[in-house]
């Protein structure tokens, strides 16, 4: 779709329409036919693609499908296609999630209260992964430092869809229950 430039008939001035100026012996624009069914036929497209059924009687059809094929643009999506990501699923809180175009879902939490040299803590999270888990991650957080070395362990086979086991080990004795631990998730 452009200015008709090449329809001499049109009378643009300067590529573009114009009321015309008669002190300067400019004259008004003409639309052709061709042209004006170009437009309308554009304009049609967009409303039927949107499955509205075009209606002379109605001035808010073009909004109207526009609005919908801009909310309907995240479902269907063809290989290539850039969805609107604030669109697909999401949780966003000190426990959450973003789901991602084909079906990546990275996860987030943090567990309070975990006790030094416990024999697990189970971690549930947000939202299920619907088929693996591909990778966890923990970081240890504390309000006031300590010496000595922490590890932070998940166990493999704790692993599940719906949550994890992390377990900490300090290398001195135990040290209370104000820790907390913090973890990513990413699968599928």
């Amino acid at each position: 779709m452009d200015y008709p430039t090449s329809d001499a008939g049109a009378r643009l001035h300067n590529g573009k329409f114009t009321d015309g100026d008669p002190v300067n012996n400019i004259p008004p624009s003409k639309d052709s036919a061709v042209y004006q069914n170009m437009v309308f036929d554009e304009l049609l497209n967009v409303i039927s693609s949107a499955g509205l059924t075009p209606d002379e009687l109605q001035d808010n059809q073009l909004s109207t499908a526009i609005n919908t094929l801009i909310s309907n643009s995240s479902k269907g999506l063809s290989e290539g296609d850039l969805p609107d990501l604030p669109s697909f699923e999401r949780l966003n809180s000190l426990n959450g999630y973003q789901k991602l175009p084909g079906g990546l879902t990275i996860q987030w939490g943090r567990a309070d209260n975990i006790a030094i040299n416990n024999t697990g803590h189970p971690i549930v999270f947000p939202l299920a992964f619907e088929n693996e888990v591909f990778h966890i991650g923990c970081q240890w957080i504390r309000k006031t430092a300590i010496s000595g070395t922490i590890e932070v362990l998940v166990r493999k086979e704790s692993i599940s869809p719906t949550g994890f086991t992390v377990e900490m080990d300090y290398d001195s004795n135990t040290y209370g229950s104000d820790s907390s631990i913090s973890f990513i998730a990413i699968g599928y």
